[in-house]
């Protein structure tokens, strides 16, 4: 009896052994769950209080519970200026720097669409709402898609996070805001020491639990759709630099500058590799 039981307790510790070493060799962070959304914003804007009065011109008619109501677009608080200035975006560029982050409504009373909870609105969410002056100084998304509990009466605090969208093989979209990641320490591309994000824990196993079996495609936030495809050895190799804003990676001596200095990353594409079913 002693004898079976010694042999049952060997075996199971085996395929313990087994199952963990499948798991380093992935090297892939170890939780299941959605992202958290990050405690740390990039920039915090204060809203004018509900005694502002805004210039008519800035403002639209729209159709709020069967009437015409006089609107502010959410776009008029979140400007290119401020996203340019985080992401160090030089004067010439064009692109929508808003689209790299993500947006947390806050309420006087503190309410939050997080309380239901509710992830924090992308800038292609955020860019159809309303700010409605006349009814209770509160936020308005007139889609169907875009729950009522994004509707924030008396609006106070808009939080700005800096965010990357993780696209499954089976195209769900998970949001990382990068500031809720583990930090790490490197030196830049100047030499220089600089706090960083390893890109591996953006794969998480939520996003999949092989990640040797696909390639990842760095897409930014331009128009024509820049883009550049990475191995899972690059990206565990990969740092987010946190001031820079830009990739490194550091084994990868040899790696073209486009690919090794990638800026304004806004999504990551979960492609199966051909040679693996």
């Amino acid at each position: 009896m002693k004898k079976t039981l010694f042999l049952i307790v060997l075996l199971i510790g085996l395929l313990l052994i087994t199952a963990c070493s499948e798991k380093d060799d992935n090297n892939s962070p170890v939780t299941s769950n959605p992202p958290v959304m990050s405690a740390i914003p990039a920039h915090v804007l204060t809203v004018p209080d509900e005694t502002t009065q805004y210039d008519p011109t800035l403002l639209e008619d729209i159709q709020y519970n069967d009437a015409t109501t006089q609107a502010l677009p959410l776009t008029y608080f979140v400007t290119k200026e401020i996203t340019d200035q985080i992401v160090l975006a030089s004067s010439s560029d064009t692109t929508m720097t808003q689209k790299l982050f993500a947006y947390h409504l806050i309420g006087k009373d503190g309410y939050s669409p997080r309380n239901k909870p509710l992830n924090d609105l992308t800038w292609d969410q955020l860019k159809s709402g309303y700010l409605l002056p006349s009814v209770d100084y509160q936020t308005y998304f007139p889609s169907d898609a875009i729950p009522k509990a994004y509707d924030v009466d008396t609006i106070s605090t808009i939080k700005f996070y800096r965010a990357i969208t993780v696209v499954k093989p089976d195209g769900e979209k998970v949001l990382w805001e990068i500031s809720m990641l583990d930090t790490v320490t490197v030196n830049n591309h100047d030499g220089n020491p600089e706090t960083a994000y390893n890109l591996k824990d953006l794969i998480s196993s939520y996003i999949t639990t092989t990640p040797a079996n696909y390639s990842y495609v760095f897409k930014d936030n331009s128009t024509d759709g820049y883009s550049q495809t990475y191995t899972w050895e690059e990206i565990q190799d990969g740092k987010w630099l946190k001031y820079s804003q830009k990739t490194i990676f550091p084994s990868f001596t040899d790696m073209p500058n486009s690919k090794k200095k990638y800026k304004k990353l806004m999504e990551i594409h979960v492609v199966q590799l051909e040679n693996v079913k």
